[in-house]
């Protein structure tokens, strides 16, 4: 019978659901990594059309992207909480943050303060 070396990442698995709050609702979500490839194409997409000086909208990436992240359903109860410009902005970043890995701050120093 041949050996293994197993190595156990069982604890080194979050699988905890995330979700973003705001006021007093819950936004959960969509973490599965193929979601948050998708999320973050569109992100890179937007960079080289950048880099190439071609026009990007913006809002429309930021749409995409939180309806990616929270479903439809969700983004239509954001859409009804009438979140000003600035405001949006860290909902977006929140969200690409809590998929990342890394903190508002770390999010608010990689967009060079944007949404502050």
């Amino acid at each position: 019978m041949q050996e293994y070396n197993i190595l156990d990442i069982t604890n080194e698995i979050d699988d905890l659901p995330k979700s973003l709050k705001i006021k007093d609702k819950n936004f959960p979500i969509d973490e599965d990594r193929k979601t948050v490839q998708k999320a973050l194409a569109i992100t890179k997409l937007a960079k080289i059309k950048k880099q190439k000086g071609e026009p990007v909208d913006e809002d429309k990436m930021m749409d995409d992207i939180i309806t990616l992240l929270i479903g439809e359903n969700g983004f239509n109860e954001l859409q009804e909480m009438k979140l000003s410009y600035q405001n949006y902005g860290k909902v977006f970043m929140g969200l690409m943050a809590l998929v990342s890995g890394k903190t508002m701050e770390e999010m608010k120093a990689q967009t060079g303060g944007r949404f502050q």
